[in-house]
């Protein structure tokens, strides 16, 4: 049973500039090209340098890309995060059998308390990179699966130095290149119900990213 936890990273806005629209990304001994999807950039900067110190903190997976919004709002703040779990970084799979085997694995008891309790877990990470106290609050839980990805998301709220941040977070776990990946989406919301439309766009941009040539 393959289990990973997802880092949600939460930081202030900035401006980007795109240098080519993709980027080869390396999972173990496979290389897959992951195109940006329309708006989004490499971060760079004060951002850039956050975003690198939260991945750090994750010791679980190995942060592959992170892309933020081209042109940020002050309202929204939206960025992506791909990452592959530690413990098959170079394990050949089969995504029909990773789909099956996983989207009954994430509704057993054991499981479902670890997703539960991954809000905690991030809090506590980020407190631990930052220096600053973080706590992470939400419902992130499986929100069923097809023959691309495994769905995750939910509502997530943080809240630091007097302050809270309330987001959607959406996630598919897929196999693509035969390595396990995780596509994930967060969005600055108050709508406890905007994750729904963050997880079908991360099933488009699996079905785009391909082996690098």
């Amino acid at each position: 049973m393959l289990l990973f936890g997802f880092l949600a990273a939460a930081v202030a806005t900035a401006h980007y500039s795109a240098a080519k629209p993709y980027q080869d990304v390396q999972v173990g001994s496979v290389t897959l090209r992951v195109p940006f999807p329309k708006g989004y950039c490499l971060p760079n900067g004060k951002r850039a340098k956050r975003f690198a110190e939260l991945a750090a903190g994750d010791h679980r997976n190995v942060t592959l890309l992170t892309l933020v919004d081209c042109k940020p709002h002050i309202t929204s703040n939206r960025y992506l995060i791909v990452k592959a779990p530690v413990s098959a970084l170079d394990v050949p799979l089969d995504r029909a059998d990773m789909i099956t085997e996983l989207s009954a694995a994430v509704v057993e008891p054991d499981v479902a308390a670890e997703l539960k309790s991954m809000p905690q877990r991030v809090g506590a990470d980020k407190s631990a990179a930052t220096g600053v106290q973080t706590d992470v609050a939400g419902k992130f839980a499986p929100r069923g699966h097809d023959d691309v990805c495994v769905y995750m998301g939910g509502p997530m709220a943080t809240s630091k130095l007097g302050q809270t941040q309330n987001q959607a977070a959406g996630t598919c776990v897929t196999v693509l290149g035969a390595r396990l990946i995780a596509l994930n989406a967060y969005e600055d919301t108050n709508d406890p119900q905007a994750f729904k439309r963050l997880l079908p766009q991360m099933k488009l941009w699996a079905l785009e990213i391909r082996s690098a040539p």
